[in-house]
Parts: structure tokens; C-alpha cells; sequence
């Protein structure tokens, strides 16, 4: 296989990747009929479907402005999305993260995420009820088939619930009926007159509980402290913090990376010179690497959520994605900066890069200002990894360097010590020996002496007899 055969391999394995990781208005563009339509603007996409049309796809990993379902969507929706509304059927879970979600429809799964504002008016949910936020407001005919955990400032529980209640909030209303136990942590709680608890009542609340004597708890009521970690009210209104954090981010975060990578440029020009040249000579390496690490962290992170007990690691998992984007924008800044700065002026590639992605951010070029900056934030993501992997590489490989010198010390030593023993064991044999033979010697001369004296004396005894 010769090297431009590889080249291609790896360029055709680097399109899908790319492609894979392009948000899912770009993989579904195929229509089912003429009813459903995608239409794009300046500032993302919208997601629209009519009544009496299906839409036969999941709307996987999107990112869009409004999402409207008037229709039917056989399978999951899992987006970040400015607005959703749901007024049809959804065949699956809905995943995603949302300042406003609007529902007077159904949902055949779980409905989980992040919601600013949620409100279910005449909605169905037929699994869980999982959710993160500022509000949360049911309807008497809202119906959800299995267990509600809300983790939610201001909760208006209405309607049906046929499984177990788990809240944590500021200000709880509880007048709907449930037909498992509830356990609530907040800071005042209401338990209205149309309120029916087929189990157990369990709050943690500083104030007393407000209850009428219409509602009916008939497992009973107990104050038990839950080791909850209850949240104060910090919205004085209904406007999006979370579309404000994500309105803000981008554009704080180029500028305090900006600070921060010049900063380091200073302190350690000789590793930001490394990362630049690894980053510029290995790009569509970089690329690869970051599209398949996003690949891997994103659907894990959704997964996990969908398990309560996974929602710790999902949340780290989270950390470690903003974590990791925001890190990889300085090797990002520097290939960009690099393309029109030449020469070794790292400060300049940093500052020409960084007002580069803060004009595309600007642009009103649509999805291909988004498409680029999505590109180059994979490159320096990719480019993290790699130098992360090579340094542990390194790491790994001068532990095992030094293991086995160590070890060879270690039986040099040994070695040494078995020689030592088997020479003072030679030396003692030897000694031993010599002993044995001088005693031997000694022996056989006294012997020979006797004899002498006694052959003296036999002649002398004949000398005298003649």
C-alpha cells in the first residue's frame, strides 16, 4: 500500500467523521413529504412539522433555534434548542437543553433536560419526568406515567403522576394526584386542596407546611432532614439565564482565552511554539482526532443522563467538554493566526486568530460562519488530545524505562550479594580443606617420628645383644 493510498484512506475516513459530527439539520435534510420544512436564518436553524405529517428520523444532536411539532416524530429528539414546542406526538425521549419547552402533546418516552421555563398543559409523558431549571408548571390534565425527579426553583405540580415524586426547589405546589410516595426539599411548600398521596409524604423545609384539609395524604406526613442541598430563588423574572449564558459565553471566553494565551506565550514561548508547529503540521490528524473525541463524549453524556445514576458523570462529562473547548481555542487561535501572521510572532497569531473567530461569530453568513468555527474548535480539541496521549505516551514509557533500570539495579544487587555468599562459602571450604590436610600432615609426621625412635631403639636393643 503505498503512501498516497493511505493519504486518501485517511481523508475519506476524515469526511465521514466530519460529516457525523455536523448537527443533524445537515444529515436530515432529506424530506419525507412537503409538509415538513427546515428553514435557516442568520442566527441557526428552525425546525418546523405540520399536523397530520410524520417526520420518520430522530433529531439527533441539533442545534436550532424553535423547534414546532404539530405532526408525529417516530423516534428520539435530542437537541439545543432556543424554543421548543410540542404540540403533536413524539415517539421516543426528548433530550435537550432549552430556556423555553412548551408540550400540550405527547411524549411516548422520558422527557429530560435542561428547561428555563417548562410547561406541560394537557401533555402526556409515558415514562420519566426529568428536569433541571428555574420553572416548572403542569396543568390539571397533564398525565405522567412513571416517576418525576425535578430539580427546579419554582414547581406547580398538577395533574397525574403514577409513579414516585422527588423535588428539590425554592417554592413547591403540590395539588395533583399521585399514586406513589413524594420526598421534597425546598423552602416553602404548598400541598393543595385537589392534592391526592396514595403513599407517603417526606419534605425537608426550614418553614412549616401549608396544607388544606381537602388534600388527602394517606401514607402521612413526615419532616425528616434528606441531606438536600436546597436552592435559594436567584430569577426575579422570566428571562433566560441559560440563553443568556450561552449568548455570553462564546464571546467572554475568546476574550479571557486571548489574556490567557498571551500570558502563556510569555511564560512558556518555547511549548507554545511546539503547540503551534504540531498543530499547523498535523491539521486534518488534529481534525480527525477532535471529531472523534466529540463523537465519543457528547452520546455518552446523553446516555448517562438518561440514568439518574449517571447524571454525576454526565455532569463532569459536561465540565470536561467546556473545559476542553475553551483550552482548545489557543492552538485553534494560533493555526488561524498563523494563515495570514508569518514567522515566530506567536503574540500576533494569537491576537489575529482570536478577533478572527470573534468576527465570524458576527457574520451574518448563517450556517457556514457556524460550519467553519466548528471546524477549526475540532482541530484545536484534536490537537489537545494528541499532545495529552504523547505526553502520557512519554510519561508511560519513561516509568517503564525506569522500572526496568530499577529492576536491573535491584538484581545487579542481588547478584552481587549470591556472589558474596558463594565466595565466603568457597573461601570456607577452602580454609576448611587446608585445616584438614595440615592436621593430616601433622599426623602422618608424628607417626613417621614414632616410627624412627622406635627403629632407634630396636638397633640400640641389638647393638647391646651382640
Amino acid at each position: 500500500m503505498t503512501k498516497k493510498f493511505k493519504n486518501k484512506i485517511n481523508i475519506f475516513i476524515l469526511i465521514i467523521l466530519v460529516l457525523c459530527m455536523v448537527p443533524s439539520f445537515i444529515l436530515a435534510a432529506s424530506k419525507t413529504d412537503e409538509a415538513e420544512e427546515i428553514k435557516t436564518n442568520t442566527t441557526g436553524t428552525f425546525f418546523s412539522l405540520n399536523k397530520k405529517d410524520t417526520y420518520d428520523k430522530s433529531i439527533f444532536m441539533g442545534v436550532y433555534t424553535n423547534i414546532v411539532n404539530e405532526g408525529k416524530i417516530n423516534g428520539n429528539v435530542i437537541a439545543l434548542t432556543s424554543n421548543m414546542e410540542n404540540k403533536g406526538y413524539i415517539d421516543g425521549s426528548v433530550i435537550s437543553f432549552s430556556p423555553e419547552f412548551n408540550s400540550t402533546g405527547t411524549i411516548n418516552k422520558d422527557l429530560i433536560g435542561f428547561y428555563n421555563n417548562l410547561y406541560l398543559n394537557n401533555a402526556t409523558i409515558n415514562g420519566d419526568l426529568i428536569v433541571y431549571g428555574d420553572k416548572l408548571i403542569t396543568n390539571e390534565k397533564t398525565s405522567i406515567k412513571e416517576d418525576v425527579n425535578v430539580f427546579v426553583d419554582d414547581v406547580l405540580l398538577k395533574g397525574t403522576v403514577n409513579g414516585d415524586v422527588f423535588i428539590v426547589g425554592d417554592s413547591v405546589t403540590i395539588n395533583s394526584k399521585i399514586n406513589g410516595d413524594v420526598k421534597v426539599g425546598c423552602n416553602e411548600l404548598v400541598i393543595g386542596k385537589e392534592a391526592e398521596i396514595e403513599g407517603k409524604l417526606i419534605y425537608e423545609s426550614e418553614n412549616p407546611i401549608v396544607k388544606t384539609k381537602e388534600s388527602k395524604i394517606k401514607g402521612g406526613v413526615e419532616k425528616k432532614d434528606l441531606g438536600l442541598n436546597i436552592p435559594q430563588s436567584i430569577t426575579t423574572s422570566d428571562s433566560s439565564v441559560f440563553a443568556d449564558f450561552l449568548g455570553y459565553y462564546n464571546n467572554l471566553s475568546k476574550i479571557t482565552i486571548l489574556i490567557i494565551g498571551l500570558i502563556l506565550i510569555k511564560l512558556f514561548p518555547i511549548s507554545a511554539l511546539k503547540v503551534e508547529i504540531f498543530a499547523r503540521r498535523n491539521i486534518l490528524k488534529c481534525l480527525s482526532m477532535g471529531a472523534l473525541t466529540m463523537l465519543v463524549i457528547t452520546p455518552l453524556m446523553f446516555i448517562l443522563i438518561m440514568t439518574v445514576v449517571g447524571i454525576p458523570v454526565a455532569l463532569h462529562l459536561l465540565s470536561l467538554y467546556f473545559n476542553l473547548t475553551y483550552i482548545a481555542t489557543i492552538p485553534t487561535a494560533l493555526v488561524i493566526g498563523g494563515l495570514f501572521v508569518k514567522g515566530q510572532k506567536l503574540s500576533s497569531k494569537m491576537l489575529t486568530g482570536v478577533f478572527i473567530l470573534l468576527a465570524l461569530e458576527f457574520l451574518s453568513i448563517g450556517i457556514l460562519s457556524s460550519l467553519i468555527i466548528f471546524v477549526f474548535n475540532l482541530i484545536g480539541i484534536g490537537s489537545i488530545v494528541m499532545l495529552v496521549s504523547l505526553y502520557l505516551r512519554f510519561q508511560m514509557k519513561r516509568e517503564k524505562t525506569e522500572y526496568i533500570t530499577l529492576m536491573s539495579i535491584n538484581d545487579s544487587r542481588e547478584d552481587i550479594i549470591r556472589t558474596k555468599q558463594k565466595f565466603e562459602q568457597m573461601k570456607s571450604r577452602k580454609f576448611e580443606e587446608a585445616m584438614r590436610k595440615r592436621e593430616e600432615t601433622l599426623k602422618e609426621n608424628d607417626d613417621n617420628e614414632k616410627q624412627e625412635e622406635t627403629e632407634d631403639i630396636n638397633k640400640k636393643e641389638d647393638k647391646e645383644d651382640e
